[in-house]
């Protein structure tokens, strides 16, 4: 049975953090930081989704769920994010990214319609019409 990161980071960080009495505390930062990929490095989890799914699963549950057995830790129905959903996540979680410049997602779609790279522009003969992005 998987650990949830919420007990896997208590290995690798402050015990007195991440203690059992203090976890419900933190439960929403740990929600950010599966959100924004900041657990993807912890050995069991295979991308955001999966970090979302190990925290949730460590949350205690409310008197609606309380009855229901222990949910499968080990089965993660969740696929990983696309480049847009992690774009968003990150943004939203900290206001910025961490990985490449969105930019970097559209360059080839962008040179396909015409676009021309600001870096390309020292190439182009002067007062040539140029079709931009950004």
């Amino acid at each position: 049975m998987s650990r949830s990161p919420l007990y896997i980071c208590a290995d690798h960080l402050s015990p007195s953090f991440f203690a059992c009495d203090k976890a419900a505390d933190h439960s929403r930062e740990l929600v950010i930081l599966a959100r924004i990929g900041a657990l993807n490095t912890i050995n069991s989890v295979a991308h955001r989704r999966d970090a979302l799914w190990q925290v949730e699963n460590g949350r205690p549950v409310g008197p609606l769920l309380r009855g229901i057995a222990d949910r499968d830790q080990d089965t993660m129905p969740l696929t990983a994010m696309t480049t847009s959903e992690r774009l968003s996540a990150d943004f939203s979680g900290i206001g910025l990214t961490t990985g490449p410049h969105p930019f970097a997602y559209q360059r080839s779609s962008l040179r396909a319609m015409g676009c021309v790279a600001a870096a390309d522009l020292v190439h182009c003969a002067q007062n040539a019409m140029v079709n931009i992005a950004g």
